[in-house]
Formats: structure tokens, sequence, C-alpha cells
């Protein structure tokens, strides 16, 4: 694989890959006592950052657009300036697909409805609600959520004297969606939703005690079934043998052959950001590791173990209990310890 790219570099059908996979579009409501009806909108979008690379590659692609944004205390990146909303949609009309009914709305339907004054008017306010709650299940799902369209409909039918029952929720344009998304697509949804990585578990059949595979993980939130049929068809083009299982609320992945495997990394490996130095261990170490049987002894496992654990970019679960250290503790004396 060649050398790990500059986050300078990133592409737009990356960052759009990016985007699908990370960014949530929100409408936060507050009470507002300056407003006729006691409530006000302000729209969102929200991208955390779990790694430096991964806040360079936001920072750098928003910079590069002259993208205005905020991070905040929690380490998300925050897009709420109206300008900076409606360029981050026209940058990204047309390549993206889980968020692009969601983008569209706030950009195309909500801020005409703030320019004709029906935003802050009772009517407007359940409109806006509803229809966006009927394009974002994950947003409408929130549990602790408090101001729900319902909510706020009790509310302007108990202040104002109105039958909201009629209303006709807000809805997005007919949104862009790519016809053929570009390979960047998948690499930036890819390497910001999969992890690769050495699955562990206990196997009285072997010798040792122990199975170990290489695999690719990869776990879609709110994806929605265009962009599973787009990932499958992506998949399936490579080709690779894989499992999955999807819904509208979950999308999962999972490739564990090795010839497979070692299809995805050379395909999508050199490009990745985040997943990079994982992969490039795989590939050329891991998976001909594993194809020599290596795993099978206790010194070839407890090697793999530790190499792979102590990549800086690893992240580790704490829930995880197959470790380098386990197995120190478990074979020690029969080891020579890294």
């Amino acid at each position: 694989m060649s050398d790990i790219k500059n986050e300078d570099s990133v592409s737009e059908w990356y960052f759009c890959g990016l985007f699908d996979s990370r960014a949530s579009v929100n409408l936060e409501i507050n009470a507002c006592d300056a407003n006729s009806i006691g409530y006000r909108v302000i729209p969102h979008i929200s991208i955390p950052t779990y790694s430096s690379i991964h806040a360079g590659l936001i920072s750098s692609y928003l910079h590069s657009n002259d993208i205005g944004y905020i991070l905040n205390d929690n380490d998300n990146i925050i897009i709420s300036d109206r300008s900076a909303i409606n360029s981050l949609s026209n940058h990204l009309r047309g390549k993206i697909i889980a968020k692009a009914e969601q983008l569209t709305f706030l950009s195309d339907s909500l801020f005409a409805l703030f320019d004709n004054g029906r935003a802050h008017s009772p009517r407007g306010i359940i409109s806006m609600l509803e229809g966006f709650e009927a394009i974002n299940p994950r947003w409408a799902g929130y549990k602790n959520r408090k101001y729900t369209a319902q909510f706020i409909s009790s509310k302007m039918e108990e202040m104002f004297d109105i039958n909201t029952a009629n209303i006709e929720p807000l809805s997005a344009p007919d949104d862009d969606y790519p016809t053929s998304p570009s390979d960047q697509y998948f690499i930036g949804f890819i390497d910001n939703s999969s992890r690769f990585t050495i699955s562990i578990k206990k196997s009285p059949e072997y010798k040792i005690g122990y199975s170990a595979h290489p695999s690719f993980k990869l776990t879609g939130r709110w994806v929605g079934p265009r962009l599973n049929a787009y990932i499958e068809e992506f998949l399936n083009e490579l080709p690779v043998k894989y499992s999955m299982s999807d819904d509208f609320q979950h999308l999962d992945i999972s490739i564990t052959n090795l010839d497979s495997l070692e299809t995805l990394i050379e395909k999508v490996g050199p490009d990745l950001f985040i997943q990079y130095p994982q992969a490039e261990f795989l590939f050329e170490q891991g998976i001909p590791a594993f194809r020599d049987g290596y795993h099978h002894t206790k010194q070839g496992l407890y090697e793999l173990v530790s190499v792979f654990e102590n990549i800086p970019t690893t992240r580790i679960s704490s829930r995880r209990k197959y470790t380098s250290d386990y197995f120190e503790e478990l074979w020690g004396n029969k080891l020579n310890l890294m």
C-alpha cells in the first residue's frame, strides 16, 4: 500500500461519504419569551469528532470551501449559520444519499419558511416539526426530546385556540441523488463507519484453545434502504464475500474471508485516512500470517494481537476480553514477550 495521505487532500466525494456516515441534521427548539409563540427553532448540523485525524479531515474540507463552523465543548463540529448551511448544501447536492433529504429540507424549505415569516407562527412551527420528524426518524425518536411536534401542537392549541389537525407538514423538494457515486464516496463512508480488526474466540477444537481471524466490520445507523443498496452494489462489483443485515435503522456488514478482505483493502486501503494503519497491517502482515497458520500457535496469536493493539490509532474496546495482556497472563512462561 502507498503512504498515508495528508488530511488536506480529502476529496469532496470522500467528505460526502463521511457526512452521510457521521453528520446529524437537527432542529433545536427552545422556549423563548421574546417570541410571540413562546418558542424558537434553530437549525444546525453536528458532526462528532472522535480523533484528531477525524477533526482535521472535516475542518480541512470546510476551510477549503469557506464554510463556517465552531467546535463545541464536546468536540462536535457545529454548522448553524444560515449561509454556511446553504453553502454546504450546494456543495453536497447530488452527491450525498442518507442525509440528502434532511439537508435540502433546511436549505430549501425551512429557510423559505423563515423568509416569509411563518417559521415562528403557530401553524408554521407545527408544519416544520411534523415535516422534519417525517424525514428524520433518528431525530424524531430521541427519547429525551421534550419539544416534539405533538407537544408543540398541544401548546399552540392551548395558547391560540386553533385546530392543528389539518396542518400540512412542511416537505422537502425532490432530491438529486447520485446515479453512480464515486469510489471515494464509499471510501469516505467506510473509513468513518467501519473498522478492520482481529476477532478472537475460545475454540476447544484448536490445540491452543482459541481461534482468530482478521475481519472488516461496517456499522451504519439510520442510513436508509437507498444507501444500503448502493453499498451492496459496490461490494458486489469488487467482488467480495460478505454477510449483511439491514433495515431502516441499522446496516451491519462483515467480511472475514481472507481473499475478500485482501480485495477490499486493495480497493479502498490506499485512500483511507482513519483506518489506514489497521488496513495496512492486515494487508502486509496480518493476512499473510493467517494464511500461513501462524495464529494457530501461542506465540503467533500473541504477536499478531500485540502488534495490532499497538498501532497508535487502534481503538480497543474496554469490553474486549482477549487482549495481549490476557494472553501474557495465560501463557506468559511460554511466550517471548514483546
